[in-house]
């Protein structure tokens, strides 16, 4: 790494003497990039902002492929009325609103985007992944194959779509789209993390340990296979039932979950501290009957009720897990699962790559794995319904601290 920096820098620094300064900054631009530098080639557009215009969009465009989305609309937000209205700028523009889950905003901007002589094939994988958050899957497919026959990578194309049938938990179909993108590329992670869990789910050991052996001994290979199988069922993205566990809103128990998890809450103080289990309409799951909200003062009674019941508190130990940075907000966010050892690294790669981010809280023994980052209820509960999360529910830890995965 610090050999092709060097070679980056002295390449730039011979340029000032060949190359006219109107064309220098296209110069360092291309070499920069070439690099794949992502630090210096974000440190090069903000010092050229001024230079051109369209380097503000590339430096987010850098942002978000860094994962960095505050500092992505940060600069955005300094798009003027006329390069909102351009190809480049509304590119990025609904690469954020995907990763807020704004996608009626997102499907919008790129129909803009593609009006105004944008690139079809980045048209045809962004509106497909919007699609399939939409759980439009048809749609969804596609333009993923759309975006194929203009020529997207085949293993990026596979891999998009096995993960558009692990969606649908059709995992035999997408065992059989990623098994031969595979071996050609067998240290692709993504490619591997599918792999792993559409064999698993598909009740495949063979294909399941044939991915784990990629960096894995035998014997360790086994042992976590075995607990993939315990953590991951067929048609659910969750730990079996005997390891999943329901919050209480008010006293922070936990108890074994119930057959209903259909819980109305309300905003009252005493759940400040701890997890506001909203579920609208039991699980919000497709072609289930949604319940109306029950007035304020019934809201709290309900609660009331809910924590006057005497629970056991769960003393089962674990090992103590090491310091780590950790962070603290308001926000709403969507509880997927609640164990009390961290899940498998390649079920983690999993959920990343289906969620993009995840936020995992530790307290009280237990450790809480969530998606999605919400300012109000509303928005959440809306992505709860589209998600097609049947076991997962909306949480506010409040001040709780938590991990970005």
């Amino acid at each position: 790494m610090t050999i092709r920096l060097l070679a980056v820098t002295i390449a730039i620094g011979l340029l000032s003497g060949c190359v006219t300064t109107e064309n220098k900054e296209v110069a360092q631009e291309k070499i920069l990039l070439e690099s794949g530098d992502s630090k210096n080639i974000i440190k090069f557009y903000k010092q050229n902002l001024n230079i051109e215009q369209e380097y503000r969009a590339k430096l987010v465009n850098e942002y978000l492929a860094a994962g960095d989305l505050k500092s992505a609309k940060l600069y955005a937000n300094t798009y003027s009325k006329d390069d909102v209205n351009k190809p480049i700028f509304l590119l990025t523009l609904a690469k954020i609103s995907i990763l807020e889950k704004q996608y009626l905003k997102a499907e919008n901007q790129l129909k803009q985007y593609l009006e105004r002589d944008g690139d079809a094939l980045q048209y045809h994988l962004l509106i497909a992944k919007v699609y399939a958050h939409q759980r439009n899957y048809i749609q969804a497919e596609s333009h993923f194959l759309e975006a194929k026959k203009l020529g997207a990578e085949d293993v990026r194309i596979a891999n998009d779509l096995a993960v558009l049938n692990m969606m649908q938990h059709k995992y035999s179909e997408a065992v059989d789209l990623l098994q031969n993108v595979y071996i050609q590329d067998p240290s692709n992670k993504k490619l591997r993390a599918n792999l792993l869990l559409s064999a698993v789910n598909a009740g495949n050991d063979r294909l399941a340990m044939e991915a784990l052996l990629y960096n894995s001994t035998p014997e360790l290979a086994k042992v976590k296979l075995d607990k993939l199988k315990l953590t991951v069922r067929a048609k659910n993205i969750s730990v079996p039932a005997k390891h999943k566990f329901v919050i209480k809103p008010s006293d922070g128990r936990v108890t074994a979950p119930s057959k209903n998890l259909d819980m109305q809450t309300s905003k009252a103080s005493q759940v400040s501290q701890n997890a506001t289990n909203v579920n609208k309409g039991g699980l919000l799951s497709q072609g289930m009957t949604k319940t109306k909200a029950l007035p304020k003062h019934k809201e709290i009674k309900q609660e009331s009720n809910l924590v006057s019941k005497k629970v056991p508190r769960l003393t089962k130990t674990r090992k103590a897990q090491p310091k780590r940075k950790v962070k603290v907000d308001s926000n709403y966010r969507i509880q997927i699962l609640a164990t009390y050892q961290h899940v498998e690294k390649e079920y983690l790669e999993y959920l990343k790559s289906r969620f993009d981010t995840i936020y995992e809280y530790e307290f009280d023994s237990m450790i809480r794995y969530c998606v999605g980052d919400f300012t109000s209820l509303s928005r959440a509960k809306a992505f709860l319904k589209s998600s097609g999360l049947k076991d997962g529910f909306v949480v506010n830890y409040g001040t709780k601290e938590y991990k970005t995965l």
